[in-house]
């Protein structure tokens, strides 16, 4: 099967002080035709996911 699919993500990097580093993001995933699966089935044309990595330098 054949469909459109694209994805946008977002996110930001925050320093607080000088070796620390907070990471948040967020994605979303499109399809034309349902192609997520949702408890078993795919059933869902779009998605939303986030993260967050938090970075220490030394």
């Amino acid at each position: 099967m054949n469909t459109n699919s694209a994805e946008v993500t977002g996110g930001i990097n925050w320093h607080p002080i000088q070796y620390f580093e907070i990471r948040p993001e967020i994605r979303g995933d499109f399809a034309g035709t349902p192609a997520f699966e949702v408890k078993g089935a795919h059933t869902h044309r779009d998605q939303l996911r986030g993260g967050i990595s938090f970075l220490v330098t030394f």
